[in-house]
């Protein structure tokens, strides 16, 4: 019995449900033939209900539209703004059509339609570039046969876009990413003379950092493409460094290889250091979210080798064990350097929209503003 009671409840319900589309579609068909021959006046009354249940998505914003535009025909600025508002809230991104009129035109720029934040997520790869800012080592550092080369690491991003109208934002990033590149080097003279040709190292260094970017950033409003461009200043911490040593010892025919070891090496890099960013992209808009493609460049400014603690193993071999490993059995003495990177990565946006009509800033009001008196809920 409660199986037919429910089944004749759900039966009813659709039966309901098709008669109140069956009739919103009739009084959408009244309505745009009422528009047309000017008969404006039963326009509301045909589209409200059905605009608070009935419509689809699309079917509201194209009935607020209607409205706003007979209000605007009716002379009545309340409706036509209570209207418009409605279909911003929908769509909030709505772009005025060359079919629109004039009046709709005009009602638009009353209104800011810029979202107030947006959210974005990205990860993608990097490549380091390292500058060697002074040669250290054990051997003739003149004749030195060392290289650095930047390998493939990752990115992870999450950001803040501040927007303060469609072109400009500030933006704040929280960047985890890991920076890799690798260091190669022969220390001494072959038994020919031939200068820095044997005992050749191998070091690939592997830095987990945080940065905290903040830049300006300026977009070019389309319509399904937007193309930008930013730059601006980012502080950096290095969390952890890593390097895998390996070293070999030639003694004629005989190679006496040491290694490979991973060591930890965070001791002798500063911690704290600093980078110009410069990057761009474009966004492709899907729907209200966006997907987007960036390219930056950060460059380093700071010395990522801490020298108060570079020799620091001498003195104290049982503070610094692998440090004494690094320098004493891999024969490693760093260099000062830069690290920069380049990086690609791709990602999504999450814009949070807030329509709103504009308000007229006048020296008057702004005044009125900051010494009026507060009442006692305030």
């Amino acid at each position: 019995m409660n199986k037919i009671g429910l089944f004749f409840v759900l039966f009813f319900l659709l039966i309901g449900y098709r008669q109140g589309v069956s009739q919103c579609a009739q009084n959408w068909d009244e309505a745009q033939s009422e528009f047309k021959e000017g008969h404006l006046y039963s326009i509301p009354s045909l589209l409200g209900d059905c605009i608070d249940n009935g419509f689809t998505k699309p079917e509201k914003i194209e009935a607020y539209r209607m409205l706003t535009v007979t209000y605007l025909y009716i002379d009545d600025p309340y409706g036509a703004q209570n209207s418009f508002l409605g279909l911003l809230k929908l769509d909030p991104e709505y772009r005025i059509k060359p079919s629109d009129p004039i009046e709709l035109e005009q009602l638009s720029k009353e209104f800011i339609t810029t979202p107030i934040l947006s959210w974005r997520v990205r990860g993608g790869i990097n490549y380091s570039l390292i500058s060697s800012l002074y040669k250290n080592g054990v051997g003739n550092t003149n004749l030195d046969t060392d290289r650095y080369k930047g390998l493939i690491g990752a990115n992870i991003i999450g950001s803040l876009d501040i927007h303060f109208n469609k072109v400009v934002s500030l933006g704040i990033d929280a960047d985890v990413g890991i920076n890799k590149y690798s260091y190669t080097n022969k220390l001494f003279d072959d038994s020919n003379g031939n200068q820095n040709s044997k005992d050749p190292q191998t070091f690939s260094e592997w830095g987990y950092n945080v940065g905290l970017p903040i830049y300006l950033k300026f977009t070019y409003p389309g319509v399904k493409y937007y193309p930008y461009v930013y730059g601006g200043y980012s502080p950096n911490y290095n969390v952890y460094t890593s390097s895998i040593a390996s070293y070999s010892i030639v003694q004629g025919e005989n190679i006496n290889p040491i290694g490979p070891k991973s060591l930890d090496i965070s001791s002798i890099r500063n911690r704290f250091s600093n980078s110009i960013i410069l990057g761009g992209g474009l966004m492709r808009r899907f729907g209200y979210k966006y997907v987007f493609i960036d390219v930056r460049y950060k460059l380093g400014l700071s010395n990522l080798l801490n020298k108060e603690t570079q020799y620091a193993f001498l003195s104290e071999p049982d503070k610094y064990p692998e440090i004494v490993e690094y320098s004493s059995l891999y024969q490693k003495i760093d260099d000062s350097f830069r690290e920069s990177d380049l990086s690609l990565t791709l990602g999504f946006v999450w814009p949070q929209y807030k329509p709103r009509k504009k308000k007229t800033v006048t020296m008057g009001s702004m005044f009125n503003g900051i010494f009026k008196k507060k009442g006692k809920d305030e």
